[in-house]
């Protein structure tokens, strides 16, 4: 079975530039993909041009937006979905976490020691200077209390 960066290298290798964050399953039916097209189809994707990766997907029913460096790699992908009849969607990676990540010397020494400390911090105390026993004052309601409207200076 194939590394990851392995399968990446070899799709570069041939033209295609998916993004990094593909899963390392979608990277092998692409690969799978690509191999079927080219021996039935005889159709390279990956070396096609903008204007005939295009035409490919128009000639295919597909209503797609414009062929720029961002958007190649999903209309490659769509026109072997559609030459195959298959999903080129894989699985998602498991998460490969090994070991437990254990904090070192260097990281209790920060300038922030207490922010690796695995006891909890005693509870927060009141302040002497909390205004508990005062009501809040609610100011939505505000109504002045003399009308100022006819009191306006106007200039006739």
């Amino acid at each position: 079975m194939a590394l990851k960066t392995e399968l990446y290298d070899k799709l570069r290798s041939i033209g295609y530039q998916l993004g990094p964050f593909a899963s390392k399953d979608t990277l092998s039916v692409v690969l799978c993909l690509h191999s079927v097209v080219m021996a039935e189809e005889n159709i390279n994707v990956a070396k096609l041009d903008d204007l005939d990766l295009r035409r490919q997907l128009t000639q295919h029913g597909l209503r797609i937006g414009p062929v720029t460096n961002h958007t190649r790699a999903i209309y490659q992908r769509k026109l072997l979905e559609v030459l195959t009849k298959q999903s080129t969607e894989g699985k998602e990676d498991p998460l490969e976490i090994d070991e437990p990540v254990l904090q070192t010397k260097s990281e209790k020494n920060t300038l922030y020691p207490n922010l690796f400390d695995t006891k909890p911090s005693s509870p927060i105390k009141p302040s002497i200077y909390s205004k508990k026993d005062e009501p809040s004052i609610l100011r939505n309601n505000y109504k002045p209390a003399k009308d100022y409207t006819n009191n306006r200076n106007t200039f006739e």
